[in-house]
């Protein structure tokens, strides 16, 4: 959880501890839509997010396993002058649990390498995601999702 707190790549009511068991820690992530998002846009980022946080979990912790489970949260303003009315979209719900071993298989296959720490750069002080982390995320989002969802 620290990990991703520090990021801030998701708001406090984006990201949930599940389960903290160290041989299986599970979290739940949520990117927010607006209620017009088309479904296929939603269904491609719920894949983004879970690749994202498994991948980022395994270069930045000792963890050798993750179940992550991303649900969408539809709402109808991300004015913060209207009443927050964000609901979790259940129907769009994914969970996915993989291995540090799964993932390096998926780093070899896509990138061709086996190494974590290849899916960030420096930039001044700080590490941030690369081109590599959004060729997964991205370019071959269909068939990582599919090779972590096995």
């Amino acid at each position: 959880m620290e990990m991703l707190d520090s990021t801030n790549d998701y708001k406090d009511n984006c990201v949930e501890l599940i389960s903290p068991d160290k041989t299986n820690t599970h979290v739940r992530v949520s990117s927010e839509f607006l209620k017009d998002e088309s479904e296929s846009s939603i269904k491609d980022q719920v894949k983004r997010d879970i690749i994202y946080v498994t991948f980022q979990t395994f270069a930045e912790t000792d963890l050798d396993k993750i179940t992550v489970t991303a649900i969408p949260i539809v709402r109808s303003s991300f004015n913060p002058n209207d009443t927050y009315d964000g609901r979790l979209n259940e129907s769009l719900k994914q969970t996915v649990t993989t291995t540090r071993t799964d993932g390096m298989e998926i780093l070899k296959k896509y990138l061709g390498t086996s190494s974590f720490k290849d899916l960030y750069s420096l930039d001044g002080t700080i590490y941030l995601p690369n081109d590599n982390f959004d060729k997964l995320k991205f370019e071959e989002l269909d068939k990582v999702f599919s090779d972590l969802n096995k």
